[in-house]
């Protein structure tokens, strides 16, 4: 009923308005804005994080809370540092020696907004040193004959890390210092490849600096053995010889596991392979082939890739051999 009135209303205002038309709202819709957010205040300031909390909002709409901030210097602006369902929000990667004011304004789902919160200011200066690099993973590898130590680790969950100390040692219990730093990140991924040599065992620890330069304690330490290549003895490159069916390979004196590959080109188009495992030792090797379907007079290639710590990462690729078979 209420509703049949107010259309008898406004059609009765346009007739006597000349027929100009007036804006219609209809029923029910929500031009209301939901209440200031209330609470604010600073649960968390350090290191470049800021961590805000409030009361959440008695309406059942309410959408979302956008989060303002500026820099408490004369003529800053607040810009918007983000937006959450959630009754609390959490700032990174700011900056130690400032001072961060914030406020806050609800929105609900018809996209009212309601007057900014009382402001709040916070200080997240550098107090803590970052917790340590996780989950470090150490790959040697030995690309015919290119020796490197391919490292990759996750982050702390810290936000203010500015980069990674890489240390090096030949002992498991070896302490890192400035006399064993390998290098340093900027991310979470390391090659290495100073000074390398075969046949060693290299043990690996990272610090996390953060933009301070606070220091964390060292990783767990993780090691790799970058192996000798073996020899493919048989076939030799350049050979046209007649259809064979054992490639012979020098052992290396460390257990791995030997994969042949068969290619049609000397960089990839592999057509078959196979794999070996090998205890060690510098006996020679025999690893089956499939020939009996190769086209004579015709270049094919073999290379031998060994795997130690992975079944994914190889850590010797050896160069490829090129043959031809006669019959």
């Amino acid at each position: 009923m209420k509703t049949a009135l107010f259309y008898v209303s406004t059609a009765i205002i346009l007739l006597l308005q000349g027929c100009e038309r007036l804006p219609v709202t209809s029923p029910g819709s929500d031009t209301f804005p939901p209440a200031v957010p209330s609470g604010l205040q600073v649960s968390y300031e350090a290191d470049g994080e800021v961590e805000l909390i409030w009361e959440r909002n008695y309406e059942p709409d309410i959408e979302s809370y956008t989060i303002y901030r500026r820099p408490d210097s004369s003529g800053s602006i607040y810009t918007m540092a983000g937006r959450t369902f959630d009754s609390y929000f959490f700032d990174t990667e700011l900056e130690y020696n400032v001072r961060y004011i914030y406020r806050i304004t609800a929105e609900d789902n018809a996209g009212n907004i309601s007057a900014f919160s009382d402001s709040v200011i916070a200080a997240p200066v550098n107090l803590y040193a970052p917790r340590r690099p996780r989950n470090l993973l150490v790959y040697g590898q030995n690309l015919q004959g290119k020796l490197s130590v391919e490292l990759s680790w996750a982050k702390p969950f810290d936000t203010d890390i500015a980069y990674f100390q890489i240390h090096r040692g030949t002992d498991e219990a070896f302490v890192p210092d400035a006399l064993n730093q390998a290098g340093n990140s900027q991310t979470t991924r390391f090659t290495d490849s100073s000074g390398l040599q075969t046949g060693i065992q290299y043990f690996y620890k990272l610090i996390a600096v953060d933009k301070g330069g606070l220091k964390s304690i060292a990783s767990s330490v993780n090691s790799d053995i970058i192996l000798p290549l073996p020899e493919i003895i048989y076939p030799r490159n350049g050979d046209i010889i007649p259809r064979f069916y054992h490639v012979r390979v020098s052992g290396i004196p460390f257990s791995a596991s030997y994969r042949l590959i068969l290619q049609s080109n000397e960089v990839s188009g592999m057509l078959w392979s196979t794999e070996l495992w090998h205890n060690g030792g510098s006996d020679e090797v025999s690893i089956p082939i499939q020939t009996y379907y190769l086209s004579a007079n015709r270049d094919y290639y073999i290379r031998i890739e060994t795997y130690r710590k992975s079944e994914v990462f190889p850590n010797g690729i050896t160069a490829a051999v090129k043959f031809a078979i006669t019959n």
